[in-house]
Parts: structure tokens; C-alpha cells; sequence
């Protein structure tokens, strides 16, 4: 390998790896991809939203959004949340370089030690799967919104969440 072809590999990584590591937005589950939204409608005014994400928060804000959404595609003003749950798992940030460190010695009558450092920096988008999914089962109403923890303005959700 010449010193030129190390130099425009080095030169052209930075290119590839924005194009990797672009943040996915907000939006419907497509064919063949484990992001994004879908909802099922179990009886009139009665939905299942799920959100997959990256994060748990992320997938908590943008399900609540497409309740919202859904809200207000059938009519309604407001919805109560009547059971919520999120599953999968939240993987810690990975940022920045890792090192790590391995070992091993011999056995069975050999005697041998051997000893490895690595070190990794991340350069791509890391996985291509998402790591958490948000459940809400909704139900939508009209009129005044009733009090309670559990129930949402929908024009208010998405006004705060995105999505006007």
C-alpha cells in the first residue's frame, strides 16, 4: 500500500462515515427496517401505538406524538393512555474510543502467556436495529378533556413533540 492510497483513504473515511452515522427522524416502520411507528386498531376509538428506536426515550416521545396523531386523524380532541410499557433494551452511548484488553495462558502441560491490547473508535452508525420499542394502548375522545394524569391534549402533544 502506497503512502497516497493511505492518504486518500484517511482523506475520504470522514465522507463515508456522515453517511453512516445520519440519525434516523421521526416516521411509519418501512418494509424491511425495525424504526419507526406503527398502530393497530383493536375497537372504535381503541388503538395500539408502538414506537421502535435507538433509545427508550425517543421511542417513549415519538409513540406519544403518533397518539396524537392518530387522535386527530379519527376526530378526536383527546386521548387517555390506558396501559404503557416499554420492551427491548437501552444500550449505553458509545461514543467515544474504547480500549480493551485480553488475555490468556497455556495449558495442559504448555507453558505459554499471551497478552492483547485493542483499541476501537467508532465510525460508523453502530447498529442497524432498534434497540427499544414503546407500547401504548390509547383511547380517543371528543370534547373537554377529562382530568387525570393519564389523558393528553392532542392538539397541545403535537404542538410541543413536532408534527405540525
Amino acid at each position: 500500500m502506497t503512502i497516497k492510497t493511505i492518504v486518500i483513504a484517511c482523506l475520504t473515511m470522514p465522507a463515508l462515515v456522515a453517511c453512516t452515522s445520519t440519525p434516523r427522524g421521526y416516521g411509519p416502520m418501512e418494509p424491511g427496517s425495525s424504526f419507526g411507528y406503527s398502530e393497530q386498531i383493536i375497537e372504535q376509538n381503541r388503538y395500539r401505538i408502538s414506537y421502535s428506536a435507538s433509545n427508550e426515550a425517543m421511542a417513549r416521545e415519538y409513540a406519544l406524538r403518533r397518539a396524537a396523531e392518530v387522535t386527530e386523524q379519527n376526530g378526536g380532541h383527546w386521548f387517555r393512555v390506558v396501559n404503557s410499557f416499554s420492551s427491548g433494551r437501552a444500550l449505553p452511548s458509545r461514543s467515544g474510543p474504547r480500549v480493551s484488553v485480553g488475555g490468556s495462558s497455556g495449558s495442559g502441560g504448555f507453558s505459554a502467556v499471551g497478552v492483547g491490547v485493542g483499541i476501537g473508535f467508532p465510525i460508523g452508525g453502530g447498529s442497524q436495529n432498534a434497540d427499544v420499542t414503546h407500547n401504548m394502548e390509547i383511547l380517543i375522545g371528543r370534547g373537554p378533556r377529562p382530568e387525570g394524569y393519564d389523558t393528553y391534549d392532542a392538539a397541545a402533544v403535537r404542538a410541543n413533540l413536532g408534527g405540525y
